[in-house]
């Protein structure tokens, strides 16, 4: 029941994760970017980043934070440790993996769909077929709490491409 509640916090943020990188990805592919441009823009992402979801982390419990990063390995294909060392430095990756540490987290843990991470598999399972909130309601007898994520304007992602550059 508590897997329950904390994949309804989490998989949305995983979810706008999995977005974010593709978005990223697509903006590095289109433009032409030298290291300092490219540097720039990924600062630029990293503040909106925390600016927009800095209070909601705090909010979450240890537990919360452990599942989310789980989540954000299956859904973007890459471990937190890869995302940060890829897009800004070792340096940085060993910070965050640091502070995921003394809160008993690995942001270089893969996700494993077949064995200790089997029952968060299945939850995605029945969230792709539209079937979470049936099954939330059968358990806790109210509907799930999902987030929702609203996505830049397109003003905001042009104010962040003059910031590049």
């Amino acid at each position: 029941a508590r897997l329950l509640v904390n994949f309804s916090k989490t998989y949305p943020y995983a979810l706008e994760a999995r977005r974010l990188l593709a978005e990223v990805n697509e903006t590095l592919k289109e433009e032409d970017f030298g290291k300092r441009k490219r540097d720039k823009y990924i600062n630029a992402i990293q503040q909106d980043l925390l600016d927009k979801y800095e209070p909601v982390l705090r909010q979450m419990t240890v537990t919360q934070g452990k599942l989310l990063i789980k989540l954000i390995g299956r859904e973007t294909g890459l471990t937190p440790y890869e995302i940060i060392n890829d897009y800004k430095n070792g340096m940085a990756a060993g910070v965050w993996q640091g502070i995921a540490k003394i809160f008993g987290g690995d942001l270089k843990k893969t996700y494993d769909p077949e064995g200790v991470d089997w029952k968060t598999e299945e939850l995605v399972q029945i969230w792709n077929k539209g079937q979470f909130a049936q099954l939330y309601m059968s358990v806790h007898g109210r509907p799930p709490q999902i987030p929702v994520i609203k996505h830049d304007t397109e003003e905001k992602k042009g104010k962040r491409r003059n910031r590049r550059g």
